[in-house]
């Protein structure tokens, strides 16, 4: 079993290596002198990573709680990593996946189009048409992602870093970007669910729209 003061020690190598705590839970301790928990497990026959944070801001003791939950959750056949995503997703998203479920089914693709025989997710249209309230509007996905940018800027100003996290912007300040990894996941998970609340008035999927869609064919333009 690992103790605080083992991996409070451990210093930084040419190469990343483990500190194993027991039951695939571990610290990987990277040539930067990163210290990240990590659980690594089987599902469906293949070996996964599940990420639980950075060692100091999550203990020996705290990070072995999460492991124990991602236990049962396999005991229940479901796959750690992809309900801890869709804890931190707001509920409107996680409506949207439910739905899609219905049509393809519990895989880890959504948004089927055809094309391409790879298996590898498609390229997104660089265009996109949305109805609703009798108006056709086309967005592509940059035009989302300058609208999200600028109406959270707005509304909440002190949060601009954390509305750039959520965009996976790179942090200017390359000092900042090397030492600083903070997720800020709370509050992000909040930032989420208000901006979900405002883009998704009376647009939650239901069964009647479901049955207008065509039937998904093989192909992903997304990945859960």
């Amino acid at each position: 079993m690992l103790t605080d003061v083992q991996a409070c020690k451990a210093k930084a190598a040419d190469r990343p290596y483990k500190l194993t705590d027991g039951g695939g839970l571990h610290v990987c301790v990277t040539p930067a002198g990163g210290k990240l928990w990590r659980l690594r497990y089987e599902f469906n026959r293949k070996e996964k990573l599940l990420s639980i944070g950075p060692y100091l801001s999550v203990g020996v003791a705290e990070a072995r709680e999460p492991a124990t939950s991602a236990k049962c959750l396999r005991r229940e056949g479901k796959d750690p990593a992809v309900e801890k995503r869709l804890r931190r997703m707001s509920t409107q998203a996680i409506g949207v996946i439910k739905a899609l479920r219905k049509l393809t089914g519990r895989t880890p693709c959504l948004f089927p189009t055809k094309g391409t025989s790879s298996g590898q997710p498609a390229k997104m249209r660089s265009g996109i048409y949305y109805i609703g309230r009798g108006i056709i509007i086309a967005m592509c996905r940059m035009g989302w992602r300058a609208t999200f940018s600028t109406v959270m800027n707005e509304r909440y100003k002190h949060d601009r870093y954390i509305t750039d996290l959520m965009l996976a912007h790179v942090p200017t300040n390359v000092v900042e970007g090397a030492y600083n990894r903070a997720e800020h996941l709370e509050r992000r998970t909040e930032l989420a669910q208000a901006w979900a609340d405002l883009a998704m008035i009376d647009q939650m999927p239901n069964d009647e729209n479901l049955k207008r869609l065509p039937t998904p064919q093989t192909e992903t333009t997304a990945r859960i």
